[in-house]
């Protein structure tokens, strides 16, 4: 990736056709992906650039990308819902107990006073 420009109303993805095209072939057997690699050869530049329309938007506490709908009359994706969050900490929580970081329920309490993304 070359380049990454957050606007309001959309993000504008600039990369260059070599790195691309090695992400693309990394595996050899898959024949799509040599067409498509063949493809970004016939351009004439070597960058290519996205606009994507998006919107920064804050969603409770937490910064979000919010694309429009695919069709029209779609609607909107719901925000993540709680018991998602609640599902991420526990495994974090878990995480923490494995490799030893955290010993019971103070000390896990303890650690996530000290983070900023709980």
């Amino acid at each position: 990736m070359q380049r990454v420009v957050v606007h309001p109303d959309r993000i504008e993805v600039e990369v260059g056709k070599q790195k691309l095209r090695d992400a693309l072939t990394a595996d050899p057997r898959t024949s799509s992906v040599r067409a498509v690699a063949q493809q970004l050869d016939q351009g004439s530049s070597d960058v290519i650039r996205l606009d994507i329309e998006a919107r920064v938007k804050r969603c409770d506490g937490e910064m979000r990308l919010v694309f429009p709908p695919d069709h029209p009359g779609q609607a909107p994706s719901l925000p993540a819902s709680p018991l998602l969050k609640t599902l991420a900490r526990g495994r974090q929580w878990y995480e923490w107990i494995v490799a030893g970081e955290v010993s019971g329920r103070r000390s896990i309490a303890k650690n996530c006073g000290s983070t900023s993304d709980t």
